[in-house]
This record gives structure tokens, C-alpha cells and sequence, in this order.
């Protein structure tokens, strides 16, 4: 079985934020799988990731866009997962999601539930004034 298709089935029937966006993609084929776990022992204890994003989701404070404002909410709400279980393993999984988005699912590598998952957009893909005004508004001069 594929690595996408265990994922599928393994995840159809959660409730995590940007399921319906990420498994519309992938029935349709527009989103791709770009990383997946090999096993469980590409895993890191949840505590390891609980550092990182709580530090990313302060620094979003200083931005009010909406785009911000999701991103620090997915990253609250994955805190949140990741402080129940600081000690199980976090494995990632990354997907492409069209025109310049991605989804990175954060899967407990014991329970094998989505622990959360973050939508953020790929300054790689977006044109400059794009990329300005994700992050500061309409308004901006670019």
C-alpha cells in the first residue's frame, strides 16, 4: 500500500484542522505528498516540537493578517496536542497544496492520531508583493 493511501485510510475519519482542504486535494489529485514518516523511528518526542512552535507562534503575535492569525491558531492548537503528550513520538508528514500552500500533519507515532496540522503558505512559490501582502495586508506598498 502506498504511503499516501495508508495515510488516507488511517485518517479518513478524523477531525483535525484543514482535513476537508487536504483530503479534497488529494481525492482530486491537485495536492501531492511531499514527506511522509518511513517508521516510527523517524519520530521526536512531541516535547521537542512543543519548543519550536511555541516560540513560532509568539512571534506571529506581531502580525494581524488573516493568514497570521490561522497559522498561530493551527500552532496553538498543536501545542496544546503536544503538551498532553510530551513524551510520545511526532511524526511529520508534508503535503503540496496548490497554487503555494503546504500541509504539515503531525501524527503521534503510538497512537497514530493527528495530533494537528498547519497550513502555511511556501515564499518559494509566491511573487514578492504576494508574499508582502499575505503577511501585511492590502494596504501594503509593494
Amino acid at each position: 500500500m502506498s504511503e499516501l493511501k495508508y495515510f488516507v485510510r488511517r485518517h479518513k475519519a478524523s477531525d483535525f484542522r484543514h482535513k476537508v482542504m487536504l483530503f479534497d486535494g488529494l481525492k482530486s489529485g491537485a495536492c501531492v505528498l511531499e514527506h511522509s514518516p518511513r517508521d516510527a523511528t523517524s519520530s521526536l518526542p512531541c516535547s521537542h516540537f512543543l519548543s519550536i512552535y511555541r516560540v513560532r507562534a509568539e512571534h506571529l503575535l506581531r502580525y494581524g493578517t488573516p493568514h497570521a492569525v490561522s497559522l498561530r491558531e493551527d500552532m496553538l492548537e498543536l501545542c496544546g496536542e503536544f503538551e498532553k503528550t510530551p513524551e510520545e513520538g511526532c511524526c511529520v508528514w508534508s503535503f503540496s497544496v496548490p497554487p503555494y500552500y503546504s500541509i504539515v500533519a503531525f501524527e503521534g507515532a503510538e497512537t497514530n492520531r493527528v495530533l494537528g496540522c498547519i497550513l502555511a503558505a511556501d515564499k518559494r512559490l509566491m511573487l514578492p508583493e504576494d508574499w508582502k501582502r499575505l503577511w501585511h495586508g492590502e494596504d501594503t506598498p509593494v
